[in-house]
């Protein structure tokens, strides 16, 4: 409720809302649980449509992230990690034999589903944080002969039978005093699992301490070093992903009290990204192929022009000043002779 004025009595006035305001409210209300599905699946439509060539790997790095919450917002819940009440939605990104990293938001399951049925020979990966580190997820994947690369937390059980691997880096630290990294595997199940599953550590001494690192892996004929170096750190890049969607990109107004308001609006900012992932790709060979979102719409998208509408055209006349002309005229070139 907004307030813009007081009554005489001293209570507040509410301030009537824009017609704008209204539209805006009635647009995101009239979505249904059955038009997000659609939605999210258009997303991997879009993912699969896109790629050429029928890719050898597809790798999809799967990474919670909290939005916060104000007021009495259905489904939201208070989460002990961030210390706050906020929706965590699950953000998925897939990249093809190590391609850009584009944004999928849809159900796991529905991911899988599509990438099987449009690239039957391609191997597909999970790869995410210790947040997936679930039973759940695990037994999933198994069934469905996904492979996955999954952190762990680390905790006294598992440090106990990575302690040979950290013995050897300990004493070769005591003897050069420089850096050093050790990799192994073992076979560990938690109380909780009624199956042991192979258990990838990173046994690293330096001279702040000791710090290994855990990741458990259906992958059991492949090299421990490769699966932690080649495979699981290069995950982190999803982090640079998910703060352009954040903070480049607003994702986090999701202020309705409706739930599937506030969904909608996060497939909305997830479409935003897509397509900004999409300039991207037309602005190849440029010194902007590589920039972040922020980047892009400073530099392409916030600028002042003129717009002309007559019966044939519609001219948008930019400053002759404007020192990034020459590469709308390239995105525009692009699109009018078909590329994507």
């Amino acid at each position: 409720m907004r307030y813009s004025s007081w009554r005489r009595d001293g209570s507040r006035q509410a301030a009537p809302r824009s017609p704008a305001s209204r539209r805006c409210r009635g647009f995101q209300n009239a979505v249904s649980a059955k038009d997000l599905v659609r939605m999210a699946a258009a997303l991997v439509e879009m993912f699969v449509e896109r790629i050429e060539v029928a890719p050898q790997r597809i790798i999809l790095d799967a990474d919670a992230t909290d939005d916060p919450t104000h007021g009495q917002q259905e489904l939201e819940f208070y989460h002990g990690y961030y210390e706050e009440h906020c929706y965590l939605p699950l953000l998925v990104y897939a990249s093809a034999d190590g391609g850009a990293q584009e944004l999928v938001a849809a159900v796991l399951r529905r991911i899988v589903e599509r990438l099987r049925a449009a690239f039957p020979q391609a191997q597909i990966m999970l790869r995410g944080d210790a947040g997936l580190a679930l039973p759940e997820v695990y037994d999933y994947c198994e069934a469905t002969q996904l492979d996955y690369v999954i952190s762990l937390a680390k905790n006294s059980r598992l440090v106990e039978p990575a302690e040979p691997w950290l013995a050897q880096a300990r004493a070769i630290y005591a003897e050069t005093g420089e850096k050093v990294r050790h990799f192994g595997a073992f076979s560990y199940a938690a109380a909780s699992l009624a199956q042991q599953r192979r258990v990838v550590v990173k046994a690293e001494v330096t001279a702040q301490g000791e710090n290994p690192r855990f990741v458990v892996t259906n992958l059991q004929e492949a090299d421990a070093a490769a699966i932690y170096d080649d495979l699981y750190t290069q995950r982190g890049d999803v982090e640079n992903r998910i703060k352009e969607l954040k903070c480049d990109l607003a994702s986090g107004r999701t202020s309705c009290h409706r739930f599937l308001a506030n969904q909608f609006r996060l497939l909305l900012h997830a479409a935003a990204f897509v397509l900004m992932q999409g300039l991207r790709r037309l602005l190849a060979g440029t010194e902007l192929a590589a920039a972040q979102v922020g980047t892009l719409r400073g530099k392409l998208l916030k600028v002042g022009a003129r717009v002309r509408q007559t019966w044939r055209r519609i001219w948008v006349r930019m400053p002759t000043s404007y020192p990034w002309q020459r590469l709308w005229e390239l995105v525009l070139g692009k699109l009018a002779a078909g590329v994507t």
